[in-house]
């Protein structure tokens, strides 16, 4: 409620109001309040039922809003003591980053896991696609190397550029280990198979990288129409290609002769011993 304009004009007119007891008495406002002169907020804003207060600022262009907010965080958490009630939050550009990495992690696991599970029913194993998917890592570590060289942020168009390099990293490994099992099903030993295997697929891999990465090069230096602001997206598909088409051909076979291996033995120490038992129990019955 708002008393008339014309009855507030001055603190005179403020102080000359009077106020009804609950006894009924008729009182001065002076004789249960004090006058004084203070600053207050322009305006109250609530959210949630709760008052709240914004304190807005814009990033510098060369810095990344995920790190400014982990600083901001940091310091408040170790100068600041707030008393019984209060509480802060981040909120708008910082607050949106946070729910889109939640989100976005988990469209990359759920990426990863159907790939997995088809690359699984194509190779009619659960083995064979981790050689494959032993690249993924490789591809990421390359995508965030390349953000870091070329200072842009990991935003939407980033996080889009991973999902794109989960993709295209497989292809490689697929292409590698597909003709090494051709391989050895002609009877070609494991090693013989891969040190044949990885000079004739390091073509094609060649070819799909390179075409990828020169299609990427206009978006990353913002050679073409409509490409700023997308820049993220090419630099982290061409550090992920990069790093992953250099270590697949290194790692993916390495880790392929390894597992292969042990596997093999295990099997045929599985298959001696059952002999040997049938045996033992063939001497003694005669």
């Amino acid at each position: 409620m708002q008393i008339d304009k014309s009855d507030r004009k001055t603190v005179d007119d403020l102080k000359s109001l009077v106020i009804t007891t609950r006894a009924g008495r008729k009182i001065p406002i002076t004789a249960v309040a004090d006058f004084k002169y203070s600053s207050g907020p322009a305006e109250i804003r609530r959210e949630n039922k709760v008052r709240i207060v914004k304190v807005t600022a814009n990033v510098a262009p060369t810095a990344n809003i995920g790190m400014v907010n982990s600083k901001i965080k940091e310091t408040i958490d170790k100068t600041m003591t707030f008393p019984a009630g209060y509480s802060y939050s981040a909120g708008g550009q910082a607050k949106e980053f946070a729910s889109l990495g939640i989100d976005m992690g988990k469209a990359m696991l759920l990426a990863i896991l159907f790939m997995y599970m088809i690359l699984a029913s194509l190779y009619n194993s659960f083995l064979q696609p981790l050689y494959i998917m032993v690249a993924v890592p490789l591809a990421i570590i390359g995508a965030f190397l390349a953000l870091l060289v070329t200072g842009y942020n990991l935003d939407l168009f980033g996080f889009i550029g991973m999902l794109m390099v989960l993709g295209l990293v497989a292809k490689n490994g697929i292409l590698l280990l597909d003709f090494t099992n051709k391989m050895r099903e002609q009877g070609m030993s494991m090693r013989e198979a891969i040190l044949h295997a990885a000079p004739i697929r390091l073509r094609p891999i060649l070819m799909t990288t390179l075409a990828m990465i020169f299609g990427m090069l206009p978006i990353a230096l913002s050679l073409g129409e409509g490409s700023k602001g997308r820049e993220s997206l090419a630099t982290v598909v061409i550090g992920g290609l990069l790093t992953s088409t250099v270590l697949t051909l290194i790692v993916v076979p390495v880790v392929y002769e390894m597992a292969e291996t042990w596997i093999l033995k295990r099997n045929q120490a599985k298959g001696k011993n059952p002999a040997a038992k049938l045996s033992a129990k063939t001497k003694k019955a005669k």
